[in-house]
């Protein structure tokens, strides 16, 4: 391992002991550590799931980053508020040099760190946190493989395409997307899940990659330990549309007109246990049991097609599929499932505005089979954000009502986890259950 090192965590006698290993990298390295700790946020190991994540310090507790210039040390902390992760990891190996050392506050302790070494980087198990120099050690060998759950002709396909034409010359190699619709998003990920662990073969997860794990009574795949997250690409508004001539101007007058008439409304999505099916069946439960027809489609296209034409009455969906629609006259936008309006359209209310707070996100990231190779993933997130940083591909992105949002493979396991948190509650409320 040459410059390589490894320190040992204390920890509660309650869970197992952590490793943490350095790896020596080069200086894209310190970009990511430099901005966790810029960031003032904790890594933290869970035992309920056996993963890191990050979360922003509070109540005093954090990072305090030393001096920044390159050779500098980081200075890492793991703590747990809530007693079921380790107490805290303290990095104190040591090489040549002698940077300024960091500082760590915890229950009001304070602890000084020693500095790392000049090209050491952190790697966490299951994580890793590496540079440009092990990032450039990995380059395909065939095609790209990107794995998209759904049919033609909506966001995440689209976006996929747009990815795949700017990462091939990166990455030197074609870049190829595969739709492999059905199932609600399922057949695409075990598609990539069965795939081998080689960074050729990724999933462009939407939020039913989510939402399935506690729709569907089985899954062809763990959820959690079959892939390893790689990078969020981008994330949209929910937005709550109606058929143009339906006699209801918001979302109060919706609640009202679906009492008025019990049965009679109906609600449009994208499959069963889709984020369309699920914000419609929360509003439903929060609203007091509304009785509205659920209509699943097998896209969003033919969705917001049959909205247009009058034949379902509402359509939780994202801007890209009803706009035409909207900006003929077709169908209305009457609320956003945000926790605040939109600055692009300040006039749209929130749906929490007219009853319980009803929040939701559209998102789509990059996953992998697990266990593929640190270095794939290290190289594959850096060349996607890479990509997202350019006005073009950002403008690309936004013509289809999508954010960028470049991030690493950490803050998408974050992410993932506060989804599975938030959902896993509504899908059981709702009584979402699939065979």
């Amino acid at each position: 391992m040459g410059d390589a090192c490894v320190a040992s965590s204390e920890c509660d006698q309650k869970v197992r002991r952590v490793s943490i290993k350095l790896w020596p990298v080069g200086p894209g390295a310190a970009w990511v550590a430099r901005n966790i700790a810029n960031w003032h946020h904790i890594l933290r190991w869970r035992k309920s799931t056996g993963l890191f994540t990050t979360e922003p310090s509070r109540r005093g507790t954090g990072v305090t980053a030393p001096r920044r210039r390159e050779g500098s040390t980081i200075a890492v902390l793991l703590s747990d508020r809530d007693d079921d992760a380790c107490c805290n990891v303290l990095n104190q190996a040591t090489r040549s040099g002698n940077p300024p050392n960091g500082t760590v506050h915890k229950g009001g302790q304070r602890v000084t760190t020693s500095p790392i070494g000049r090209r050491a980087a952190l790697a966490l198990p299951g994580l890793l946190v590496a540079g440009e120099a092990r990032a450039q050690a990995w380059a395909p060998e065939r095609p790209i493989r990107i794995i998209v759950p759904f049919g033609p002709g909506n966001s995440t396909d689209a976006a996929a395409r747009i990815l795949a034409e700017a990462l091939a010359p990166k990455l030197g190699r074609p870049v190829l997307v595969e739709n492999k619709p059905g199932a609600t998003t399922t057949i695409g990920a075990a598609e990539v899940a069965r795939a081998a662990p080689d960074g050729h073969t990724l999933l462009l997860a939407p939020p039913p990659f989510v939402l399935t794990q506690f729709a569907f009574t089985r899954l062809p795949y763990d959820p959690v330990a079959a892939f390893r997250p790689v990078a969020l690409v981008a994330t949209a508004p929910v937005l709550l549309a109606v058929r143009a001539d339906l006699p209801a101007r918001n979302v109060q007058e919706l609640i009202a007109l679906a009492r008025e008439r019990p049965g009679a409304l109906t609600n449009a999505s994208v499959d069963v246990g889709s984020l369309p099916n699920v914000v419609a069946e929360l509003m439903k439960l929060r609203a007091g049991g509304l009785d509205i027809l659920h209509v699943p489609y097998t896209g969003g296209g033919p969705a917001a097609t049959d909205l247009a034409a009058g034949r379902v009455d509402m359509f939780f969906t994202v801007e890209l599929e009803v706009k035409p629609f909207v900006d003929g006259g077709r169908v209305r936008l009457i609320a956003v499932a945000a926790e605040s309006r939109l600055p692009g359209r300040p006039d749209l209310p929130t749906i929490s505005e007219a009853m319980t707070e009803l929040r939701a996100q559209f998102w789509i990231g990059f996953l992998a089979p697990t266990p593929t190779p640190d270095a794939a993933v290290v190289r594959l997130n850096a060349e996607v954000n890479t990509l997202l940083q350019p006005p073009a591909i950002a403008s690309r992105l936004a013509n289809i009502a999508l954010t960028v949002s470049p991030g690493t493979p950490i803050s998408l396991g974050e992410m993932l986890t506060q989804e599975r948190r938030q959902w896993s509650e509504a899908v059981r409320a709702a009584n979402i259950r699939i065979e």
